[in-house]
């Protein structure tokens, strides 16, 4: 992959980050072109869940491999949220 300025850069190293109001977005077209970018290695991050839809259920139809939950969702007082590895639960992970 080249950049506008000639710089070389492989695709795996690159993370894009997308708002989810940007990918929710009505008539945006941002959802439509991620499976393009994750076919050349792209890795995808979606920045401030939690600041509009804030369901699961519609971050199903689009390749993201990190969500980065918005800050308001952290207790108070702490500066991280705990979080943890749920990846393997469900119906087809068994748990």
């Amino acid at each position: 992959m080249e950049s506008r300025g000639g710089a070389r850069l492989q695709p795996d190293h690159l993370c894009l980050e997308i708002t989810e109001t940007a990918l929710l977005d009505s008539g945006s077209s941002t959802g439509a072109r991620l499976p393009s970018l994750k076919d050349l290695g792209v890795t995808v991050a979606l920045d401030d869940f939690g600041t509009r839809w804030s369901s699961l259920a519609h971050l199903q139809r689009f390749p993201i491999d990190t969500i980065k939950i918005d800050g308001s969702f952290r207790p108070a007082g702490t500066s991280r949220l705990t979080t943890h590895d749920r990846s393997r639960s469900g119906p087809e992970g068994g748990s």
